[in-house]
């Protein structure tokens, strides 16, 4: 083999390590609030501003189901999932809106807000998918062939929640994570064959409805979640139990994903509550943490938080955009133009997704609205799927409808 070959053959090589390694692209949105979980998107060279009546409409799909699963994009794939005739039905679009497979996974619980609530997780040749009764599934992403599955509820003898499970799944290297509750706190599986790895103690009863995220600081990796009345924090190798948090509202809803930066750690919930940071402190092995501040005007319910050059980007249960200084807690202004909306951020603009079906693009300095448009919520105040960024597009899920928006060139 020349040189040239092998050379080729090596940035080959790279390359497909660097897709599935991460499991995405950089412009991809492989996950629920994008490849970290943080509901930042890293292109640019989107719209600064949008026509009057909002970004150009490329496609609809309209047969997804109940539920409030946002998408998940890898490639030329969109992936996100619905109740379906009674099950959690996870569909697979090309990025034309062209429908190329459905697997159902397990049943779906009908009721007042019917349908699925986690969104797929795409980690490279596989997804993961949790319904809201408990069933995780491994799926092929190529065809939606079931690789493996198992209900964890059962499995660790946990009750449902109240609104039924949403977590979303982690990927942490070959493992699997989600948090049962009942005899487990967390757990991690074999990504590939289900295989349980390590389970960590109890904390509560029941699990919390939040995803939960990789954290890394002081040459320690944790996972930090969120049960009914607490975040916690296990070590990743094994799922040792590091210290956990008491955060509790009347309904045991925590909700909302945590941020991380430089020690601290931000959470926030509704019903009363509000927020708080906490300092994080590592000890070889060991963690521990302590309560900086807390704000209880800012109880972002489930919309999510951003973190942007230090300053958190939320909104309160009862509507204002809240800026505030993750280090001080100290509130930079509080946006009226802003109501109770799921948050993400992209090339200098925030994107907030009204609950009431205000579309909104944002200047993150004064919180003030550049542009917007209205989609009628399917079912009045609950447009609650979280918005996704990926190659130039904006996915806004709306019932059983999934809405695709150009929001980069002219």
């Amino acid at each position: 083999m020349s040189l040239r070959s092998v050379c080729r053959l090596f940035l080959t090589v790279a390359l497909l390590l660097a897709v599935t390694g991460a499991g995405a692209l950089a412009d991809d949105w492989p996950q629920f609030r994008g490849v970290n979980r943080s509901g930042i998107s890293s292109e640019s060279g989107l719209l600064k501003k949008w026509p009057a009546a909002g970004p150009k409409l490329l496609w609809q799909y309209d047969k997804l189901g109940d539920g409030y699963s946002s998408a998940a994009v890898v490639g030329d794939r969109v992936y996100t999932a619905g109740g379906k005739n009674g099950n959690v039905t996870v569909t697979a679009l090309d990025t034309d809106g062209k429908m190329v497979w459905e697997t159902s996974i397990g049943g779906t619980g009908g009721g007042r807000y019917a349908g699925s609530r986690a969104t797929p997780t795409v980690d490279g040749a596989y997804l993961y998918m949790l319904g809201d009764n408990g069933d995780l599934a491994c799926l092929k992403t190529a065809d939606g062939t079931v690789v493996w599955s198992k209900n964890i509820l059962a499995t660790y003898g946990a009750s449902n929640i109240r609104w039924k499970l949403a977590e979303s799944p982690l990927i942490d290297g070959d493992r699997v994570i989600c948090s049962p509750g009942g005899q487990a706190a967390m757990v991690a599986f074999d990504k590939l064959t289900g295989k349980e790895v390590w389970k960590s103690e109890p904390v509560d009863d029941t699990t919390g409805y939040a995803a939960a995220l990789v954290v890394e600081h002081g040459g320690l990796r944790q996972i930090v979640g969120h049960s009914s009345g607490h975040i916690f924090g296990v070590r990743a190798k094994d799922g040792k139990l590091l210290w956990k948090q008491e955060q509790k509202n009347r309904y045991g809803v925590n909700a909302t994903t945590i941020v991380f930066d430089k020690g601290i750690i931000f959470s926030s919930c509704g019903y009363g509550w509000g927020s708080q940071a906490l300092k994080l402190t590592v000890r070889g092995d060991k963690a521990s943490v302590q309560q900086l501040w807390t704000l209880k005007d800012l109880d972002d319910h489930f919309g999510g938080v951003v973190l942007v050059k230090g300053i958190i980007f939320g909104t309160a249960t009862r509507g204002s955009l809240f800026a505030v200084r993750l280090s001080s807690g100290k509130v930079g202004y509080k946006s009226g133009d802003v109501g109770k909306s799921s948050n993400i951020y992209a090339d200098g603009r925030l994107y907030c997704q009204g609950h009431d079906g205000r579309i909104q693009l944002v200047n993150p300095g004064d919180g003030k609205v550049i542009s917007s448009f209205t989609e009628k919520p399917a079912v009045k105040g609950q447009l609650w799927a979280h918005p996704a960024i990926a190659n130039g597009r904006l996915y806004i899920r709306n019932g059983g409808t999934l809405k695709v928006f150009k929001i980069k060139g002219r």
